[in-house]
């Protein structure tokens, strides 16, 4: 018995397992459709953004738009030649983890939005037109430092 159940406790514990998505059309951040577990399309579409290990790619010559609240729990990326816009105003987009803007690629936070993320790396472009950007989940290495140098 105690080996079915310590064998239980190993699954449970088990992190589900990353998968890359990128945009294979230009469209709505929050319809699953836009995404594909393959660059040119012919891969799968996510179940949902809950898996903190996904990546969300938009590629050269995408245009996403989050045309209403977008949240993942992975990270997103802006690769080179591609383009996240926010959206209308009142929107919010959330990133669990980590928002990417690579060399080449632009992050439009339109007036009145939010980006709400753990980290941002800023490679490329970050045009705000009077948005609002906040930090969750600070880690724990940048929230020691702030502690002890107060």
């Amino acid at each position: 018995m105690k080996n079915i159940l310590g064998f239980v406790f190993f699954l449970c514990s088990v992190p589900a397992f990353a998968t890359d998505y990128y945009s294979h059309k230009s469209g709505n951040a929050a319809d699953v459709n836009t995404w594909n577990s393959d660059r040119n399309g012919n891969g799968t579409a996510p179940a949902n953004f809950n898996n903190a290990e996904d990546n969300f790619y938009v590629q050269n010559g995408s245009s996403i738009t989050a045309v209403q609240k977008f949240s993942c729990k992975g990270s997103l990326i802006i690769e080179t030649g591609g383009t996240y816009i926010t959206g209308n105003a009142g929107n919010t987009t959330a990133v669990g983890s980590i928002v990417t803007i690579n060399q080449g690629g632009v992050f439009k936070l339109s007036q009145n939005t939010s980006l709400i993320t753990g980290f941002i790396l800023i490679q490329g472009n970050l045009e705000n037109q009077g948005g609002n950007i906040s930090f969750s989940n600070v880690p724990a290495v940048a929230y020691n430092y702030r502690r002890q140098n107060q």
